[in-house]
């Protein structure tokens, strides 16, 4: 699977869903695996809408699709390094490390 498809300017992608769960598969419940899904869409999702804040929406979204399309591969390529180390044996700390990647700015 391509790193880039993990998230796009949409979220979390199908594919990035089955990459997330084999990753994670015996690793973690169920729930703690939705859990990481959810966080991953959302943080992306919040990241990748914040490039237009102050814009009307529309404006700000014809403007951002090349750079969200940029940033959510670099993103993806992000998240996928995170997921080839080692998995840490709690969530919250999966969780922060998620975040982090999400919050990072990507030229």
């Amino acid at each position: 699977m391509g790193t880039s498809e993990i998230v796009t300017p949409d979220g979390l992608s199908e594919a990035g869903k089955k990459f997330i769960e084999q990753k994670l598969a015996g690793k973690y419940s169920p729930e703690d695996v939705k859990t990481i899904k959810d966080t991953l869409d959302m943080a992306s999702r919040g990241a990748l809408m914040q490039r237009g804040t102050g814009e009307k929406l529309a404006d700000a979204f014809k403007r951002s699709i090349p750079l969200a399309s940029s940033t959510a591969e670099k993103m993806s390529e992000a998240y996928a390094q995170l997921f080839q180390k080692e998995i840490p044996e709690d969530v919250k700390a999966l969780v922060a490390s998620i975040q982090e990647i999400s919050g990072k700015k990507f030229n």
